[in-house]
């Protein structure tokens, strides 16, 4: 079973004629209340609908059809590096959201100093799929917005988990005026692509970016970076984040979250998230993940005045740290 349409109609109490088996969600706007129905089909006979979400019961009913509701469906559309690990787990600490994380991923290993691409994975709740189909991904993502209890959802990860799964990114599509669009961002490149290197290194280690390791990445000696691939690399993220944001507005709820804002509890920027995907705002919400790079990038990079002055005359000068800003 598959959902084959996201939109089969809206309508406010005057009325609402639907046929078959649907998801219908209630949601508030200014002076009526609307209600949305998605069309299921199934290749099971006419004994019924099987959909898991019919299976269990439903959380609350729409009052023309007296169909369960579906979880809120929501997706995190990404960049490595801005914070993607711990938002998922700071959201599936809600008792009312499941977050996964990366699931739809593309393995890979390093020969000779360079990443080649393995195969790419489903982490399925039992296990693990390598090599997937179609049918498969498609299966795995819709028991993922199944999950509830109010709202589930998982991260993807742009740009190669788009080209190597369009199927899911289809399906993405066709909720459209369903789905919860997350756009993560990091408003400091340079510090992006730091990070990524610096956490590379990392890697090396296997470690997890978790309380215990804290004080073993931060005791890694600062990196010596080829300051103009770092450049390359600053302006190739800043075409791909105008890139995402332009392909976000095909949906119709898009909420934009810059990483730093949303780590500081001050800005209530994590309140107004969890306003967006419909649960309670007032929850306390914890991770065991915490940040791997150092507060400062002159910490982070042996050759910090070397790469100051290659960026000094450039637009990325402001993502320098500011006591040592070059000029």
């Amino acid at each position: 079973m598959r959902i084959s349409t996201e939109i089969l109609a809206s309508a406010d109490q005057s009325g609402l004629i639907l046929a078959g088996p649907v998801f219908c969600r209630q949601t508030t706007e200014p002076g009526r209340q609307k209600w949305h129905a998605t069309v299921l089909s199934t290749d099971s006979d006419e004994s019924g609908c099987t959909h898991p979400a019919f299976e269990n019961g439903p959380r609350t009913t729409c009052p023309f059809t007296d169909s369960p509701t579906m979880p809120v469906p929501f997706v995190i559309f990404f960049q490595g590096r801005c914070g993607s690990t711990w938002l998922c787990s700071l959201l599936d600490s809600h008792p009312d959201v499941t977050c996964r994380q990366e699931d739809f991923s593309i393995q890979g290993r390093r020969e000779e100093g360079r990443r080649t691409e393995r195969a790419r994975t489903i982490s399925t709740f039992s296990g693990a799929v390598v090599g997937p189909t179609a049918e498969q991904a498609l299966s795995h993502l819709d028991e993922i917005f199944d999950r509830g209890p109010v709202a589930s959802g998982f991260k993807f990860k742009f740009l190669n988990q788009f080209d190597r799964f369009p199927e899911v990114l289809d399906r993405l599509y066709k909720l459209r005026a369903e789905l919860r669009v997350i756009l993560l961002e990091r408003d400091n490149y340079l510090r992006q692509v730091l990070s990524l290197a610096h956490v590379d290194r990392l890697k090396d280690e296997r470690l997890e970016m978790t309380g215990s390791n804290l004080k073993v990445a931060a005791s890694r000696a600062p990196m010596q970076v080829d300051v103009q691939q770092v450049r390359r690399k600053v302006v190739n993220v800043r075409e791909l984040t105008y890139m995402l944001r332009e392909f976000s507005r095909q949906f119709e709820h898009v909420m934009s979250v810059e990483y730093s804002r949303l780590a500081d509890a001050k800005t209530g920027e994590l309140a107004r998230l969890l306003r967006f995907i419909e649960v309670d705002d007032s929850v306390s919400l914890e991770s065991p993940y915490v940040k791997a790079s150092p507060a400062a990038i002159e910490q982070m990079v042996g050759n910090y005045d070397e790469l100051a002055a290659s960026l000094a005359e450039t637009p990325f000068a402001r993502f320098l740290d500011g006591p040592s800003r070059a000029a």
